[in-house]
């Protein structure tokens, strides 16, 4: 990862599979991501968006992560 200042909106997209057949797979269930910053023991949840099935292409997810002073 990368150091990243207050006020920077991240995008990042990753794909999911099927562990048996490759095939993508949509993330079940409410997926929720999380952050740490630093080295601190504490998740940050605020300002961090997950799309799941991103442009309804099965297994394509987003993540939006907005960096506040709030979060």
């Amino acid at each position: 990862m990368s150091d990243y200042q207050v006020g920077d909106t991240l995008y990042f997209k990753f794909t999911t599979r099927n562990f048996s057949t490759g095939a993508p797979f949509t993330l079940a269930g409410i997926p929720v991501v999380s952050a740490y910053e630093n080295d601190s023991l504490v998740q940050i949840t605020a300002g961090i968006t997950l799309t799941v099935d991103f442009d309804t292409v099965t297994g394509l997810n987003h993540l939006t992560v907005v960096a506040t002073g709030a979060n």
